[in-house]
């Protein structure tokens, strides 16, 4: 956080917890007797602070000087957060959308419709980050895949025919064809922080493909 005036060097980096403590030592200057003139002279704030901050001690005790909200207060409720992570959780699809990606306009329109509230598309950015979500770019992942056979290929399969290929004599050879498809573009969606989506698609695509091979060794 950055502030400005204050009695800080402008582009100064403050802790809220440090404004909290000037203000609360302000709070004891008051209590033995000290004007806010002398107050804001000792703790270089200007005098209206000193001044807002008698009048709130007046008013409410030490309680109300102490820890302040920064930012603009939001406008959707906890539970109305809670609400929408859920469903971002849940994926876009199932809030209707055609594909399984998150963008700020869809976040908007989602918030729109549950809540009435409409936030522009800028402010999305930041709210998502309130949450711990991130934007990233997802990993493809056929829908045919079949994980307990992909485990169950590399714990057993695999290591038999390294075995049986150096027995042999052999060169393992992988296989692959690649080449222009009609697969969905990979672009970047909303997910949380240090959980990369995934973006399933179906692998029985139409395309112009080549085939290529690489030996285990990278022998030719």
């Amino acid at each position: 956080m950055y502030i400005l005036g204050m009695g800080f060097a402008p582009g100064t980096k403050i802790d809220p917890k440090e404004l909290e403590r000037r203000r609360l030592k302000a709070a004891r200057l008051f209590e033995r007797g000290l004007g806010p003139s002398e107050i804001a002279r000792r703790l270089k704030v200007s005098c209206q602070s000193a001044c807002r901050w008698w009048a709130k001690l007046r008013a409410g005790g030490k309680s109300a000087i102490g820890a302040q909200p920064w930012g603009r207060r939001s406008l959707l409720s906890d539970a109305q957060l809670r609400d929408l992570e859920r469903s971002l959780v849940e994926g876009p699809e199932k809030s209707g959308y055609s594909t399984p990606l998150w963008t700020a306009a869809r976040v908007a329109d989602l918030i729109r419709r549950k809540t009435g509230v409409r936030y522009h598309t800028d402010h999305i950015y930041r709210l998502l980050a309130r949450l711990g979500w991130s934007c990233q770019r997802p990993s493809g992942r056929a829908l045919e895949r079949d994980e307990a056979k992909v485990r169950r290929w590399k714990r057993r399969e695999w290591p038999a025919l390294k075995k049986e290929a150096i027995a042999e004599g052999r060169a393992i050879v992988f296989v692959d064809e690649s080449g222009l498809s009609q697969r969905p573009h990979q672009v970047h969606t909303w997910s949380p922080r240090g959980q990369t989506p995934v973006l399933q698609h179906a692998f029985n695509w139409k395309s112009f493909s080549v085939i290529a091979g690489i030996t285990v060794s990278g022998d030719n």
